[in-house]
């Protein structure tokens, strides 16, 4: 693909873009499913992990699993919060 190259745009053009705010939307709904889809796949990959390495069954804790949640669950508030 030595062919293809996407045109230059002008950097006002890109700014006039990047400023509506149905593109701001868009990129900080992207970017919060991200962090939604990388809070619940730590949340899942902590679980297993500390089932299989500590042998703690976690079935009836509701503490630990309201644990697992709320510090992802924080990492994304602060960052919605910094991004507004």
């Amino acid at each position: 693909m030595s062919g293809f190259a996407l045109p230059k745009l002008r950097k006002e053009d890109v700014d006039a873009v990047r400023g509506t705010l149905p593109a701001k939307i868009l990129g900080r709904t992207a970017a919060l499913l991200a962090l939604v889809i990388l809070a619940l796949a730590y949340a899942g990959t902590a679980d297993k992990l500390l089932e299989h390495w500590l042998n703690i069954d976690l079935n009836g804790m509701w503490e630990v699993r309201v644990a697992l949640f709320a510090l992802p669950a924080a990492a994304v508030v602060v960052q919605l919060v910094l991004e507004w």
